[in-house]
């Protein structure tokens, strides 16, 4: 569960005044208030027209959270653990300003596929060399694993 005291820090402002705020009756026991109160809040927000997100934040966040987009590329988040309206809101904002926060700093890992891809981002002969080794090694242990495969008669 995501902490209300928790400190976040973007680069930009979220303007709450643009974001859609939906409330709807929450599911689960409650008795008749059930039935009364609408306690479960949705803020909605439209990725690609929303200019207050900068373009690199908005890539991540397609990129990352693909199931809280829907097929009009609308950002939803929803709450509806408690029984109040507001503290149900104050969730919502925070998990916002959370996945904000991780969709700004997230950074992709990078893969080397090839030799070559590694070789560009080494400088030193050194750290080449080991790489070059460990390659041989793995090769080595490979071969060796299927020749033990074989069955002599």
């Amino acid at each position: 569960m995501f902490e209300l005291s928790k400190k976040f820090f973007l680069s930009f402002e979220i303007p709450f005044s643009q974001i859609q705020k939906i409330t709807a009756r929450s599911s689960g026991p409650g008795g008749q208030s059930v039935n009364k109160a609408e306690t479960k809040v949705q803020l909605r927000f439209n990725v690609d027209t929303a200019k207050w997100i900068p373009s690199t934040v908005k890539e991540n966040l397609k990129k990352i959270f693909k199931n809280k987009l829907n097929k009009s590329n609308e950002f939803i988040i929803e709450c509806e653990e408690t029984s109040s309206q507001i503290s149900n809101y104050k969730i919502c904002a925070d998990k916002l300003k959370a996945i904000l926060e991780e969709a700004e700093n997230y950074k992709e890992k990078v893969k080397y596929t090839t030799v070559k891809d590694f070789i560009n981002l080494i400088k030193s002969d050194e750290q080449i060399k080991r790489y070059k080794d460990t390659l041989i090694n793995q090769k080595k242990k490979r071969r060796e694993r299927k020749f033990n495969r074989r069955d002599y008669d």
